[in-house]
């Protein structure tokens, strides 16, 4: 080998330069979360109709709550008089079980 020669590293050998620094981090912060188990976030709201904004904002911004598979709340203190449009989270179906005067605790 003279010098200024080059030895014949194979290509598969060679250092990989990725052009950017933290490639890894960057990668792993796009790549969408997905547990192998479904992620349920449960919430004591004590009367869902005036904290509806809060959670739709929860639901847009915050990871845990967008990617949860399910969501759920007690003590709503709705009634068979709130329509479903009141309770209802994009990307969400809404199913719903209110206390009847029959079923009440006395």
């Amino acid at each position: 080998m003279l010098t200024g020669d080059r030895p014949a590293v194979p290509r598969e050998l060679r250092r990989k330069r990725r052009g950017r620094r933290a490639g890894a981090k960057l990668r792993a912060r796009r790549r969408r979360y997905r547990p192998v188990l479904p992620s349920i976030t449960m919430g004591n709201v004590r009367s869902l109709p005036n904290k509806m904004d809060k959670i739709a904002a929860l639901t847009r911004h915050e990871r845990q709550y967008r990617e949860s598979s399910i969501l759920v709340f007690t003590e709503t203190w709705l009634t068979e008089l709130t329509p479903d449009t009141n309770a209802t989270l994009d990307g969400f179906h809404l199913l719903r079980a209110e206390r009847t005067r029959e079923s009440a605790f006395s």
